[in-house]
């Protein structure tokens, strides 16, 4: 148990320092920003601490509440839009197998953040109202495979080449 808190422990860590990141870059546009650097290592950070959560329970049939409003999400995309700049789109195939393999698709790298900034600042949120870990930890691992893990896989993809 306790190997298990420490791990959730350091994925809140992680979490935290991408959250601060997503928020200082969407308020001052580079260079006065976080540098590409920081943000590529903080989201290597948060993906590889979320995979080295436990695999738990949840205590409450209820899932964690979204803490972000819409037009809280539109200000940070917007802004990180203008913290990435011209380099902001580009083209990935996330289809692994199958027919759709062909796919070429555009990504945001504005929206990558700004969807992974949600879900981790709505696991960050929980915690801090005392939300018991085990629900906490398993939303983080469910929205990591469903979610916010794809975007931070695509969108470390993308940060590699700038």
């Amino acid at each position: 148990m306790t190997d298990a808190l420490a791990e959730y422990r350091a994925f809140l860590d992680a979490a935290g320092v991408l959250r601060h990141n997503v928020e200082v870059a969407a308020r001052a546009p580079r260079p006065n920003g976080p540098s590409m650097n920081e943000v590529r290592v903080a989201v290597a950070d948060a993906l590889s601490a979320g995979w080295r959560l436990p695999e738990v329970e949840p205590i409450s049939d209820e899932p964690l509440p979204s803490t972000v409003s819409d037009q809280e999400w539109h200000r940070v995309f917007a802004g990180l839009c203008n913290w990435i700049g011209e380099s902001e789109y580009y083209s990935t195939n996330p289809s692994l197998r199958g027919e759709a393999t062909q796919e070429v698709m555009t990504g945001s790298v504005a929206d990558d953040l700004a969807d992974i900034w949600r879900d981790l600042k709505d696991a960050l949120e929980a915690d801090r109202q005392g939300v018991a870990w085990q629900d906490v930890v398993w939303q983080i691992r469910f929205d990591l495979q469903t979610h916010w893990g794809k975007h931070a896989v695509e969108l470390l993809r993308a940060l590699q080449d700038l």
